[in-house]
This record gives C-alpha cells, sequence and structure tokens, in this order.
C-alpha cells in the first residue's frame, strides 16, 4: 500500500494487460483507483467512481441541469452520462481527431468516444470494476483476510480470491 501521497508500484494484470494504479491524496483518505485497459485498440485510463464520487458526479450533473432548464429526458441523460464520462476516462492513447492529431480530454470529446464505441461502458465497468475488487482483496489480506468486511470476502463466482 503506498503511504499518504505517493503512487505505489502499479501491479500488471497477465491476462488482460492491465497496469492497476492506487493513488492516496492526503486530502482524501479514500484511494482513487485507475487502471489502464485497451478497447478495440484503444488504450483507455479509467478512473473507478466510488459511492461518494457518485454522489457528487448526480448532485453537479442535476444542478447543471436545473440551471439550463434541461428538461427533455434524452437530453438529461447525454448530460448525465457527459459529467460520468468526464470522471471515469483519466486519459487515453490513440484517440485522435480526423487530421490524425490526439484528441484532446474534454467532457464532449470523451461523451463522444464513449457514445461512438458499442459497449464502451459495459467495458469501462468490468474493467474498474475488476480493480477495485482487486483492491479490497488486497486490502483484506493486509488486514487478516475479510476482516474489513462484516459479511466476509464478497468475490463473484469463479473469481480468483488472491490477487495476481
Amino acid at each position: 500500500m503506498a503511504k499518504r501521497g505517493q503512487q505505489s508500484k502499479p501491479s500488471q494484470d497477465k491476462e488482460k494487460n492491465e497496469k492497476i494504479v492506487f493513488v492516496v491524496d492526503p486530502g482524501n483518505l479514500t484511494p482513487e483507483i485507475t487502471v489502464w485497459g485497451t478497447f478495440l485498440g484503444l488504450e483507455f485510463l479509467l478512473k473507478a467512481i466510488s459511492r461518494d464520487d457518485r454522489r457528487r458526479i448526480d448532485y453537479e450533473a442535476e444542478r447543471y441541469i436545473a440551471e439550463q432548464k434541461i428538461t427533455d429526458p434524452l437530453e438529461v441523460k447525454k448530460i448525465m452520462d457527459q459529467f460520468y464520462c468526464d470522471e471515469l476516462i483519466a486519459d487515453w492513447k490513440g484517440v485522435v481527431t480526423p487530421d490524425g492529431k490526439p484528441a484532446p480530454l474534454t467532457r464532449e470529446v470523451k461523451y463522444a468516444v464513449f457514445a461512438a464505441i458499442p459497449n464502451f461502458d459495459q467495458w469501462a465497468g468490468a474493467t474498474t470494476g475488476a480493480a477495485l475488487r482487486k483492491y479490497h482483496i488486497r486490502k483484506e489480506n493486509e488486514l487478516g483476510n475479510s476482516a474489513s468486511s462484516p459479511r466476509g470476502s464478497q468475490t463473484a463466482p469463479g473469481e480468483q480470491t488472491e490477487p495476481n
């Protein structure tokens, strides 16, 4: 585990070639968990979104929607997705503009990529979910098996109980 304000060494997931990085901010003791993954030949650095992040994103998006007086359900969903994409996608490699230059990491461009790639949301959710599970398994192991969970270790059927 990294000390406060330090980044731990990334681990290498041999099956998916993903690098998982845990970052702890001294002002926020909840670790930020990011993972590099490849989807359709493009590389994405994804941030796992915590419950607190979800609450904050929902609040910010709903405030924006109210301020802009947006009432169309499809437009509301689009705005919510834009706010989530902005939080989820931290970086990318291989995403370019029509003239071949690296695409800017703006909320609008992130959403355009999200909307243009079929099943991106499902892949991103599975990728960040796996990173979160690995983080929690490590924490449980550090604390003595499942001491951090009142219900014990919560792993999916067929999932490893030890990190790689």
